[in-house]
């Protein structure tokens, strides 16, 4: 074990079984989401944003297209590290989903 794996605690087996771990079967993985992320165009991943911020309530369907832009003028990084860095991102995606269903987008 080396000094670091003692000061953090952390046992290299384990933790790449953390990085692996599905809730229910056929889930993907943190590194199959980050995949599927970061291979999208910008476009799609201003929008990814733009919906996690509705679901979060901080912005409205209304505004779609202005928080598209401003997920664009804000791009810092990588898109999958600020999203899935978020507590309940799971939760917001979804909301964020349901709210501009029920505002009439498809």
């Amino acid at each position: 074990m080396t000094k670091s794996e003692k000061l953090c605690g952390g046992n290299p087996t384990d933790d790449e079984v953390a990085e692996t771990l599905q809730e229910t079967e056929g889930d993907l993985s943190r590194d199959e989401i980050t995949q599927e992320i970061e291979s999208m165009n910008d476009e799609q991943k201003d929008a990814l944003v733009a919906l996690f911020w509705i679901g979060r309530g901080d912005a409205e369907p209304a505004e779609w297209e202005a928080t598209k832009a401003l997920a664009r003028q804000q791009h810092d990084g990588l898109v999958s590290r600020y999203l899935l860095g978020q507590p309940e991102v799971g939760e917001f995606l979804t909301e964020g989903l349901e709210r501009m269903l029920e505002f009439g987008v498809d």
